[in-house]
């Protein structure tokens, strides 16, 4: 089910109202649309309809791609993370009491930016795990920091190529890169996250980031 509202927005440049959408839910079988806007990183933005300015609204939304059995909470404030994987667990357990392979097989996500929602519907509506991607990037964010000695990841993300797949990588001084990411390179970091003794098919992890694959890449040493 999707669920939004209307809602006025004045205008930081000139002061004129404009009349914005606010996403409570979003389906992502139903409303292809505001699945497409996501997908584009426009879902947030609205534009003024005096002057044309364009704002960034920011919300929590649940996003259900119910086709690939994933679905994602952004919460707005880090208090409420809590709160929301109790929500998940709980449902889980009841959805499990109609349907457990329903309950098994669906991935349920805690992110706290809009960048990383749109992050995590790219992943699903592309058919990967989060979970490989997470682990990629911290590969990738490694050899980002060879090429920039003394610098930090300011953030990377997994982004739509073409027909393909990269990283974009930018860090705390400034520098951006872009790094290509094949089908084999999927492949060999699922096979890494298979060799780590976890499973694809076990989904009780709420927050899937850089933290949690830095976790993964201990078990094997790599700091």
């Amino acid at each position: 089910m999707s669920l939004h509202d209307e809602v006025k927005v004045r205008c930081k440049k000139c002061g004129g109202e404009t009349t914005a959408e606010c996403w409570t839910s979003l389906d992502s079988n139903i409303d292809t649309d505001g699945r497409d806007r996501l997908l584009n990183g426009t879902l947030f933005t609205v534009a003024c309809n005096k002057c044309g300015n364009e704002m960034n609204l920011c919300y929590p939304i649940l996003y259900n791609d119910m086709k690939h059995r994933a679905m994602v909470w952004l919460v707005t404030k880090k208090e409420e993370i809590e709160k929301t994987a109790l929500y998940f667990k709980e449902s889980k357990v009841k959805i499990g009491k109609e349907n457990q392979k329903i309950s098994e097989d669906y991935r349920q996500r805690i992110v706290t930016d809009q960048n990383h929602l749109r992050e995590k519907a790219i992943i699903f509506d592309n058919g990967l795990d989060d979970r490989i991607i997470e682990l990629a990037k911290f590969a990738f964010a490694g050899m980002a920091l060879g090429k920039c000695p003394g610098d930090k990841i300011a953030d990377i993300f997994f982004a739509k190529n073409g027909d393909g797949f990269r990283f974009e990588i930018y860090t705390q001084k400034g520098n951006a890169m872009t790094g290509e990411f094949s089908k084999k390179m999927y492949d060999d970091f699922l096979s890494l996250y298979m060799k780590s003794g976890r499973s694809l098919s076990v989904n009780n992890e709420y927050i899937i980031d850089q933290a949690w694959a830095a976790d993964i890449f201990k078990d094997f040493g790599i700091k």
